[in-house]
């Protein structure tokens, strides 16, 4: 006799493994929703809010650019599949008012021998981060502290940015920081015969820069 093998596939509905969470963010941020999910594939996703569907929104992540007041609700997602559906806990987009701050250094210039931290004075908010466009200062991004010495001479602004709850970030204070190279001499000479004169040249750079001889000659 011939046995016969018979193949059964089994088909599981959707389940969700891990549910949106709620956002809270700054106007004009973005956020994004997220959902897992396991069954057979193909797992097709569609996110309401307010229960109505949210166009173009068939993925496991749903992400929302420039948030204004409109937009704000409740989300959830739709998980559909050959077996069945199921529909995700909801989840809120809400909006946080914006914090105000202000941030001084000692000075707006330092030169490039410093080596010791610089300290930022900040008033308002706090528990925000700090960063420098372009890069190449060499800031603590929790203190705001500088360290001129380890930083590339030029024009930097330091900005300082407030975190929402849901971690978006939206810059509220700046500051312009320089950092100047520091000088370097080269001393020439040239000699004239019996009885002449001497005369040293100091050439410094960068420019401009100020002159002060050991005998009290400024030139």
């Amino acid at each position: 006799s011939t046995s016969i093998e018979i193949i059964h596939i089994v088909n599981t509905p959707p389940v969700i493994i891990t549910q949106p969470s709620p956002q809270i963010v700054f106007s004009g941020c973005s956020a994004t929703f997220s959902v897992i999910a396991e069954g057979t594939e193909p797992l097709v996703y569609q996110w309401s809010r307010n229960g109505v569907n949210v166009a173009n929104s068939n993925s496991s992540t749903l992400t929302i650019n420039n948030i204004t007041a409109a937009q704000t609700g409740n989300y959830s997602v739709v998980i559909t599949n050959l077996c069945g559906t199921v529909t995700s806990n909801t989840a809120s987009l809400s909006i946080t008012s914006l914090p105000t701050a202000s941030i001084t250094y000692g000075a707006t210039q330092f030169c490039s021998s410093i080596t010791n931290p610089r300290p930022v004075t900040r008033t308002g908010a706090a528990g925000g981060i700090y960063f420098s466009v372009p890069a190449g200062l060499d800031i603590d991004s929790t203190t705001g502290d500088i360290i001129p010495a380890n930083s590339t001479p030029g024009i930097y602004s330091v900005k300082y940015a407030a975190v929402s709850p849901s971690g978006c970030t939206t810059i509220i204070a700046s500051r312009t920081i320089t950092i100047l190279q520091s000088p370097t001499v080269l001393i020439s000479s040239d000699f004239c015969a019996g009885g002449g004169s001497v005369r040293l040249t100091a050439n410094v750079t960068p420019q401009p820069a100020t002159y002060l001889w050991s005998n009290g000659s400024t030139a």
